[in-house]
């Protein structure tokens, strides 16, 4: 499997992989019909199919955001998570902690020290919520997430061992 950055002729598998995605919220493929700058899209690749995505934003300070209140932020910048899918044949086969560690691995390349996110409600929450606090992230009430992308990294390898 490797992971790498979306390319103009990658959409079309992109968005009929999510929309054939039955957890997801209707519509969702249609926004990554075209890039969305400053977002950055990660593919996970498998003999040639996508099988999962992970989208975000690099740059910004959420430290003071209420959003972010009950997590322990270093000052900015700081990455934002805004999404990350597999689709179901390929769960429980590393294919998100790879996705995340690409994620966290860029947040770093591009000096942002913190990731944050939000825990998406489109499929089963209790599982989202143990694949984060497994790798490293904290979960506030309302559900917004955060982690030290060094830590992110660090918790995919002992995960991984």
């Amino acid at each position: 499997m490797t992971v790498r950055a979306i390319q103009p002729a990658d959409r079309p598998g992109l968005v009929s992989m999510l929309a054939a995605a039955v957890d997801l919220p209707s519509g969702i493929s249609d926004w990554y019909r075209n890039a969305k700058p400053p977002h950055l899209d990660l593919a996970a690749w498998n003999a040639g199919a996508i099988e999962g995505v992970v989208t975000g934003t690099f740059g910004s300070d959420f430290q003071g955001d209420p959003s972010f209140g009950s997590l322990d932020l270093p000052p900015g910048p700081h990455a934002f998570l805004t999404r990350i899918y597999v689709a179901p044949a390929a769960r429980r086969r590393g294919v998100g902690l790879d996705l995340l560690k690409a994620f966290a691995d860029e947040a770093l390349a591009r000096r942002c020290e913190y990731v944050a996110g939000v825990v998406d409600l489109s499929s089963e929450y209790a599982e989202r919520e143990e694949f984060f606090t497994a790798s490293g992230f904290a979960i506030s009430d309302d559900h917004m997430i955060g982690a030290l992308a060094t830590e992110v990294v660090g918790r995919i390898a002992q995960l991984r061992r």
